[in-house]
């Protein structure tokens, strides 16, 4: 055989040898896939079922306002089409109540057609047809129950403060214009009609929003420098029981050169993080930085969780402070972690750099220890340098001075109680108040930041504090006890509290005057035909202007105490 016959042959072999080792390789791959199982492809799906967080009014709760407008306000957004008066229904024994419903963010609104009828209980249905937006029905139905009272609320809406304030100059070029009411409102009378914000004649075009109790106006670009520009609230802006604001609201503003690019920040939490022993009843809060936008402040931005539960409750936003009011009291002893999400945002639309996470246990007290006024309670009036009045002041329990006995005006006052004048009840109950001022003065654990004007707001049980003044310079202030008639509201304060002419402290969900404690560290004055609860205990002194009402007592340590043609009841 020939080299180039050995080559040939030997290039045929080596063909030859691959070709059996490929079909080797692919008999023993097909008998490999063979002795495989097919499994099927698993699609793993995950769904958020949506809940009720809050209903206003409160589950049980009583005497509510016969011209009360229903929210509930849930934990996502919802499909608007599914609610409607199928699926939110409002009963009376076994009647169903007419009424329009809205809804609006994750809140729905159920107007009643006509006031419920006075002292009769309510029972209200969030049913399982109620989808959120990706068609998930509520788990099971939402029930609850209120009793209402025999009056309507009579309080007109009104605007009670802005943001920019009237006058305020150097305001930044990005900023949203912002008007805060006493009542909620009905949102679909908030537009770019009854809103509205010009420089000079011509109109500033924006986006008019409303949320809470604050209508938003957000300019589509950049406010101009250094102009000067009026914003307008028109009577055609109506609260949710269809009564109007009673006049035009208008304010000014100037602007400055800059824009505003710095995130807020979360300057302090109330209960602090890691805190512990917190009171089961707690309402919980954080300060900010800087102006918050409110409509940022919702259900989707301020979480309270235990564990990967959400805990229902009610969230605002006012004086520069976020709140979060938990339906029903917390768990006795267990960790709760609150979280502010980087959708929160300030008035020029800068978000939070991060979100801001903390936590707190809880312990078993249900709220704060009264403070014990001692015999000090038992006077209506009790003062440090004498008790002066003019006109017909009546007071409804004991009058007290000590160690200046002089009392002057009575007659034509009248007191319905004895009258101490620098004698050894007199000289006791001044040790004793000042006693109970330093308990109140003293607490700290838990407190509040104390807004410096109290005007429209909510206030919860608590302790509040601040180290300067506080005031209430227009419309009303509601204190809210949830339902608990002994809960107990402590405001304490560095300097002054005053109160405008016509101005009301408002009594809501059982609260009590007794429970409800002001420590004045300066003096208090109450302005003419005001509405006040609670007991005053005042540093230095009292007064009450021309038809002031006071139902609680008021205490000065060391100054006098000065009526004109007052109403003062003991509670």
């Amino acid at each position: 055989m020939t080299t180039k016959q050995n080559k040939k042959t030997r290039k045929s072999n080596s063909n030859s040898g691959l070709l059996k080792a490929s079909g080797l390789l692919l008999i023993l791959l097909t008998f490999l896939l063979s002795q495989c199982k097919k499994e099927p492809v698993k699609v793993i799906t995950t769904t958020k079922t949506p809940t009720v967080l809050h209903a206003d009014p409160l589950n049980a709760a009583s005497n509510i306002a016969v011209s009360k407008v229903i929210n509930i306000t849930f934990s996502e957004v919802m499909d608007a089409s599914t609610i409607n008066t199928t699926t939110f229904v409002l009963k009376r024994g076994a009647t169903q109540v007419l009424g329009t419903i809205t809804y609006s963010g994750n809140t729905a609104t159920f107007v009643p057609a006509s006031f419920l009828t006075a002292n009769t209980l309510y029972t209200g249905t969030i049913t399982t047809g109620s989808k959120n937006a990706t068609g998930t029905a509520l788990a099971a139905n939402f029930i609850w129950s209120f009793t209402t009272g025999n009056t309507a609320s009579a309080k007109p809406p009104m605007v009670i403060s802005t943001y920019p304030a009237h006058g305020s100059t150097d305001i930044v070029l990005n900023t949203k214009i912002i008007a805060n009411f006493n009542n909620s409102m009905n949102p679909s009378t908030i537009n770019a009609t009854t809103f509205r914000v010009k420089h000079g004649n011509i109109s500033i075009a924006g986006i008019v929003s409303y949320s809470g109790t604050s209508a938003t106006f957000i300019p589509y670009t950049n406010l101009p420098a250094n102009e000067t520009y009026i914003a307008t609230v028109t009577t055609g802006v109506k609260d949710i029981s269809g009564v109007p604001l009673p006049s035009l609201y208008t304010w000014s503003f100037t602007t400055g050169k800059a824009l505003d690019v710095i995130a807020p920040t979360v300057t302090s939490t109330a209960p602090s993080s890691g805190a512990a022993g917190v009171e089961i009843s707690k309402i919980i809060s954080a300060n900010f930085s800087k102006s918050m936008d409110p409509l940022t402040i919702n259900s989707n931005t301020f979480l309270l969780k235990q564990g990967n539960n959400i805990i229902p409750g009610a969230i605002s936003y006012a004086g520069g402070i976020a709140y979060y009011n938990p339906t029903a009291n917390l768990t006795a002893n267990t960790t709760y972690n609150a979280t502010l999400t980087s959708g929160v945002k300030d008035v020029a639309s800068n978000s939070l750099a991060n979100n801001y996470n903390w936590s707190f246990t809880t312990g078993t007290v249900a709220g704060l220890a009264t403070v014990n006024l001692r015999s000090a309670g038992d006077f209506t009036i009790l003062a440090g340098a004498g008790v002066t009045n003019i006109g017909n002041t009546i007071i409804n329990g004991d009058l007290g001075t000590s160690p200046t006995g002089t009392v002057n005006g009575f007659p034509p006052g009248k007191v319905n109680g004895d009258i101490h004048a620098a004698n050894p009840t007199a000289d006791q109950a001044k040790l004793d108040l000042t006693t109970a001022y330093n308990d109140a003065q003293g607490r700290s654990t838990g407190a509040v930041s104390l807004p410096g004007d109290l005007s429209g707001l909510t206030l919860y049980p608590g302790l509040y504090s601040n180290s300067t003044s506080v005031m209430l310079s227009a419309g009303n202030v509601t204190l809210d006890a949830k339902g608990n008639a002994n809960a107990i509201f402590i405001f304490k304060m560095g300097s002054t509290l005053t109160t405008s002419s016509g101005t009301k402290v408002i009594l809501s969900g059982g609260a009590q005057a007794k429970n409800i404690f002001w420590a004045v560290g300066s003096s208090a004055t109450l302005g003419t035909t005001s509405i006040f609860y609670g007991n005053i205990l005042a540093d230095q002194s009292i007064s009450l202007n021309t038809g002031a009402t006071l139902t609680g007592r008021a205490l000065t340590r060391i100054g006098a105490v000065t009526l004109q043609g007052n109403k003062v009841n003991k509670p």
